[in-house]
């Protein structure tokens, strides 16, 4: 009868929320408890967690909310307007490039903005490209450019993670720029701060948790960096090559970046409802592209649209 707590809920993919889902009605079954903890979950992603443990939720609650399920239908507790996250805005740029890659002229701003006295993120989903870009990087320049991801031995990546807080956390002393060049590590469960980030093309929720690193703390900003900005680097044409193999959802690839190319800044908490239930609404969208609606229906182990026909 021991409390199951699971953060990051999002951050599994189908299959892991199926196993999940299956621990759930054991737990509940044993007479247990489990918290669930997430910033970014889609509600039907909640829904299916919910019903695991014999419980229905309602798709329309506000942002943020607590959900303490038993049996049957559940009501969530909301926070008070006066204690609700403030407003805040992050001001965005969409990049196509081949392989969703930095080119020259981002390689240079990157350098620059460290120059100025930025402490910059760059978020890449593969190792190779991350290792790639630090020694471009420090090919073009003396400052200093970290790199962290999870191919390390344990006691090199904690070294890493250490020197990575030390540098960019909270109490990380600013008297110069850096870059520090990553891979998922750090998008979620690290208290880092960066004053600009430039990240590769993820599913919104990972987006989100992503630019939550940004403006983290309150603290002086160089100048030009005083506003969250992030740019997000996407593919040329629809064709994700690797990010989908990572994500598997090319649907949600599409659909963020559809969004991002729609507007130059997010508004938050309200995309956390706003941007997170679209992208993940199993309708479609209008000019969705087949691949996409393939690929999605691949996942789910069903026929696609054009196979019908």
């Amino acid at each position: 009868k021991s409390v199951l707590i699971v953060d990051e809920v999002h951050a599994y993919d189908r299959y892991m929320h199926g196993l999940l889902a299956e621990v759930l009605r054991r737990q509940k079954a044993a007479g247990g408890n489990a918290v669930l903890l997430s910033a970014t979950l889609p509600s039907g992603v909640r829904d299916r967690l919910l019903q695991a443990w014999q419980a229905t939720g309602d798709e329309q609650a506000p942002y943020p909310a607590v959900w303490c399920a038993t049996h049957g239908p559940v009501t969530p507790g909301v926070v008070p307007e006066q204690q609700r996250p403030p407003r805040r805005e992050v001001v965005t740029e969409l990049f196509k490039l081949p392989g969703a890659f930095p080119d020259d002229a981002l390689l240079d701003r990157l350098i620059a903005a460290g120059l100025a006295g930025a402490r910059v993120a760059v978020v890449l989903n593969l190792v190779d490209d991350a290792q790639r870009l630090a020694k471009l990087l420090r090919g073009r320049t003396t400052l200093t450019v970290d790199l962290f991801h999870a191919r390390y031995r344990f006691d090199d990546r904690q070294r890493k993670e250490t020197v990575a807080l030390q540098q960019y956390g909270r109490q990380a002393t600013r008297e110069s720029g850096r870059i520090l060049v990553a891979t998922q590590v750090v998008e979620q469960s690290l208290d880092l701060d960066f004053d600009w980030l430039v990240t590769q093309i993820c599913p919104v929720d990972l987006l989100f948790q992503r630019l939550g690193r940004l403006h983290r703390h309150k603290r002086f900003r160089s100048v030009g960096f005083k506003t969250p900005r992030c740019a997000v680097l996407s593919v040329e044409g629809d064709d994700y090559g690797i990010h989908k193999l990572i994500y598997g959802n090319t649907r949600v690839l599409w659909r963020t970046e559809r969004l991002l190319a729609q507007t130059d800044q997010i508004e938050f908490p309200d995309a956390y409802r706003g941007w997170i239930e679209p992208v993940y609404r199993e309708e479609d969208w209008e000019g969705e592209p087949e691949a996409a609606n393939k690929d999605y229906c691949d996942i789910l182990g069903k026929p696609s649209p054009a196979a019908w026909k």
